[in-house]
């Protein structure tokens, strides 16, 4: 994964000061003895739309003044670049080493939130059907739509805006030695130790968030998120809010 997330990291130009915080150099901790690991954040998809493009959708009047809505086909499903290209042989390496990692996720969320875990479910299977996306969408294992590794970044306060209020992003964390991270959820007002091996589920477009990391060990992140474009192109009936009902018996 190296190459990847070696050009995943861009460095401030006179045209463009301010670049995205998700990869921009500042927020990544150079290499040294004992931060071995490249820095970067790459993200990675069974099928999406490609970067810039989105759903569009078409508003066309009819008789009697009625409105109907036709998406346009503009803009197809696809899987990654970084998948679909032979020469990035360490992403095909990822999809088979994380398998277990994934089921394992899979069967954690089924839990948690069974309702997301029936629509991602039926987003993959119709990933699996489409034939732009069908080859990867075969090998993929993790019911989410994206997952990103972020490699020893640090992690600013922020929500993310391309999933719904109440869907559960998923983060799992690895740390090595003398890495010690916590992660701030700000608007509960949690202060989390964020140790190596741990895993949390939470509604990330709607609690604020940040990791603060201190020592000079490793720290790789991998996020799996949903989106809400690819469940609209789909037209997979959204998972709503957990109730504790859904755990309690009659």
């Amino acid at each position: 994964m190296e190459p990847l997330l070696k050009t995943s990291v861009k460095k401030d130009t006179p045209s463009k000061r301010l670049q995205n915080w998700r990869t921009t150099h500042r927020n990544f901790s150079r290499k040294t003895a004992r931060r071995t690991c490249q820095p970067g954040a790459v993200n990675f998809s069974a099928g999406w739309f490609a970067q810039g493009h989105t759903v569009r959708l078409l508003f066309h009047s009819m008789n009697r003044g009625k409105l109907t809505v036709n998406k346009s086909e503009k803009y197809p499903l696809l899987p990654s670049l970084n998948l679909r290209k032979q020469l990035y042989l360490g992403s095909s390496n990822w999809l088979t080493m994380s398998n277990d990692m994934e089921r394992f996720l899979n069967l954690t969320l089924s839990l948690i939130h069974p309702e997301l875990f029936q629509s991602g479910l039926l987003m993959l299977k119709k990933l699996r059907e489409l034939e732009s996306t069908r080859d990867i969408a075969l090998k993929w294992q993790s019911i989410y739509t994206g997952v990103a590794i972020i490699s020893n970044r640090r992690t600013p306060s922020h929500r993310d805006s391309k999933g719904r209020p109440e869907w559960f992003d998923t983060l799992v964390n690895y740390c090595g030695h003398g890495n010690k991270p916590r992660l701030l959820i700000k608007d509960l007002g949690l202060n989390l130790k964020y140790s190596s091996g741990t895993v949390v589920s939470f509604c990330g477009s709607i609690l604020e968030h940040e990791v603060k990391s201190r020592g000079n060990g490793n720290r790789v992140c991998f996020a799996h998120f949903m989106q809400e474009s690819v469940r609209k192109r789909l037209e997979v009936p959204p998972a709503g809010w957990v109730y504790q009902s859904a755990y309690v018996s009659d």
